[in-house]
């Protein structure tokens, strides 16, 4: 009964104006609606340190990427990126410079593909969602292994691996 599915689940099948990417009144050509990120407010908490040197905007990171981060910020109050209280604190979990040594070389946190996760209480909840068909459904495509990753969800939409990726139903769980 469809009445008995998760509020997560039923917010799947929502509209997209239901997640706040198309603003009230706003056309299909605003920009928030095109990028696929409507919260302005939370720009810095995707982006690096000193990223207005580098010119930095939504247009850095792929719209798949943005639009699934506000609908997970619907589905899960309280999911973070980066945390600014005075200082900067998990500062490299959203778009990376070309210089920062955090992570891979070749990230995809580098090309504005890939974002880690915070949540203070559902962490675990959130991980099996992105984990998940409905996780595929939003356009993640990849998942670092829990056990890479035990205080934060990495997810992005790089292509994985055909020939590793055994279950095309959900997303691709990988250790790096």
């Amino acid at each position: 009964m469809k009445e008995n599915l998760p509020l997560w689940k039923l917010a799947l099948n929502a509209s997209p104006d239901s997640f706040g990417l198309i603003p009230t009144g706003a056309s299909s050509s605003n920009s928030q609606a095109s990028s696929g990120f409507s919260d302005d407010n939370s720009l810095e908490d995707i982006m690096p340190p000193d990223w207005e040197k580098y010119n930095y905007t939504t247009g850095s990171f792929d719209s798949t990427l943005l639009s699934a981060y506000d609908k997970l910020k619907q589905l899960f109050p309280g999911v973070y990126v980066n945390v600014y209280n005075g200082k900067r604190l998990n500062s490299w979990c959203g778009l990376r410079t070309p210089e920062c040594t955090t992570g891979a070389a070749k990230s995809a946190h580098k090309t504005g593909k890939a974002l880690d996760l915070h949540h203070t209480s559902k962490l675990s909840e959130l991980r099996d969602f992105c984990e998940s068909s409905e996780g595929l459904e939003l356009g993640i495509k990849r998942v670092e292994h829990r056990n890479n990753t035990k205080t934060w969800v990495h997810i992005d939409v790089m292509p994985p691996n055909e020939s590793k990726w055994e279950d095309k139903s959900k997303p691709y769980v990988f250790v790096p």
